[in-house]
């Protein structure tokens, strides 16, 4: 399922951040210790092909990006998850069958600087993964044993329209104890009021074993990218008949390890417009099917400044992960 390699427009952006709520650590300095959170009994959901109005302007987005981006999707494969959460509309539209865990807004302010954090752990089912629809692929080999991909918006004081996450998983079989599971990402800001300057402070994706299962053995092996690595500098990642195409690895650091198995990617920095990240890891298992659970983070910042950057500190949400995350 991978995309057409497009370079990134600019335009004025707010940052935003993809977390388990159990997974969120507050900073030091910071005043946002306990964010605004809610769980999946709070949220609105309905299929896909039944979805009107706003809803229905949501499926019709996200199947007109897969689709641009090589997918097969269609009304049917989708559902729409709607919530509010501390006054902030929260929308996802996800593969049928998927579960949006939990979703978390925090909010903070220093001297003219806003920053806000959008938190959402998605876990899929052992059913819902097995539904995913073909995609051809732009580049490179192998065929995926699983695909989907989820669109995420968040409405944001700082913008007149909302922020954007588009994002993807792959899981290739090598062999019935061997698997690669692969993660793409690309965060949007929406258009800034007049006079505002919006950055992506950080913007991290990150997979491990889903909870409650005990399928995997060992890992993550062959995991990146990694700065300054052939990977990079090649803008491929290759294993046996598997290779998927790189974005961009500037600015990253690779946050693979802990419990769980955990792998994922970190970008920070002052990007403004969109923002793309990648992450990659090989697996073993005990001869059945691993399950991943996925979730992104993604902070902004915005000041009433358009030639100013937007200063990075304490009261950026930490990004660090703790073990006790994804409601384990």
């Amino acid at each position: 399922m991978h995309r057409k390699r497009t370079s990134a427009a600019l335009a004025l952006t707010l940052v935003l951040a993809l977390i388990p709520t159990s997974a969120l650590a507050a900073p030091a300095d910071s005043p946002a210790a306990e964010p605004a959170t809610v769980n999946t009994e709070n949220f609105n959901q309905v299929a896909g092909d039944q979805a009107t109005g706003q809803a229905k302007a949501l499926v019709d987005s996200h199947i007109d990006s897969t689709m641009r981006s090589s997918g097969m999707v269609a009304p049917s494969d989708v559902e729409v998850w709607t919530t509010e959460v501390d006054g902030t509309d929260i929308a996802a539209v996800i593969p049928d069958g998927s579960v949006v865990e939990s979703v978390a807004v925090v909010s903070d302010a220093v001297e003219d600087t806003d920053i806000a954090a959008f938190g959402v752990e998605i876990a899929e089912t052992e059913e819902a993964v097995g539904t995913a629809p073909p995609v051809a692929h732009m580049k490179g080999r192998g065929t995926p044993l699983r695909e989907a991909c989820r669109t995420l918006w968040f409405n944001t004081p700082a913008s007149t329209n909302d922020d954007q996450v588009y994002d993807c998983y792959e899981k290739y079989k090598l062999s019935n104890s061997s698997y690669i599971y692969n993660r793409y990402s690309k965060a949007t800001l929406a258009a800034a009021a007049s006079g505002v300057r919006r950055e992506i402070h950080e913007f991290t994706i990150r997979f491990r074993q889903y909870k409650n299962y005990s399928r995997i053995t060992g890992g993550p092996y062959n995991y990146g990218p990694l700065p300054g690595s052939a990977d990079c500098s090649n803008g491929q990642f290759s294993y046996g008949v598997v290779t998927i195409p790189l974005t961009s690895c500037a600015s990253i650091e690779n946050v693979s390890g802990g419990s769980y198995y955990n792998s994922g990617t970190r970008y920070k920095g002052h990007a403004t417009g969109q923002k793309y990240v990648d992450t990659y890891a090989r697996f073993t298992s005990n001869g059945t099917e691993p399950i991943f659970s996925d979730y992104v983070w993604l902070t902004t910042a915005a000041r009433g400044n358009m030639w100013v950057p937007c200063i990075n500190t304490n009261n950026n949400y930490s990004a660090t992960w703790n073990d006790g995350g994804y409601n384990r």
